[in-house]
């Protein structure tokens, strides 16, 4: 079970307690948790989230690509993910989708795991413009 830590007490951690804490809110890359632990005065845990999506909305498309390719496939692995993972995606609502959905989630994560972000971007600029 995972503990529940106040702000004050994030602001307060150092910085290898910070890290070892947040290194895996984004599943296997540690460096969003190094980029904003300098900005560790967060006045609310939405303010933490809020720097963690600007350091990722900052980063290269290649580097957003790198950090998505180290995501398991969650539909063809779903038994393989630790049942705090299921909660998670479960939660985010991935369970719920559609057969469309899904088919289009898939097309995605096979153009990211070979790396190939133009045919990705292509796709994901033509979707709905139907």
């Amino acid at each position: 079970m995972t503990r529940k830590l106040s702000i004050k007490a994030v602001n307060e951690l150092n910085y290898k307690d910070f890290i070892s804490t947040f290194a895996n809110v984004v599943e296997h890359t540690s460096l969003c948790a190094a980029a904003v632990c300098t900005k560790a005065q967060f006045s609310s845990s939405e303010s933490f989230v809020t720097e963690i999506c600007w350091f990722i909305d900052s980063l290269p498309d290649d580097a957003k690509a790198g950090i998505l390719r180290s995501y398991q496939d969650l539909f063809d692995r779903w038994e393989s993910l630790s049942s705090e993972s299921q909660r998670e995606q479960t939660e985010a609502g991935i369970r719920s989708l559609g057969a469309e959905e899904i088919k289009l989630l898939k097309s995605y994560t096979r153009l990211y795991m070979v790396g190939n972000l133009s045919s990705f971007k292509q796709q994901r600029d033509g979707f709905g413009t139907d």
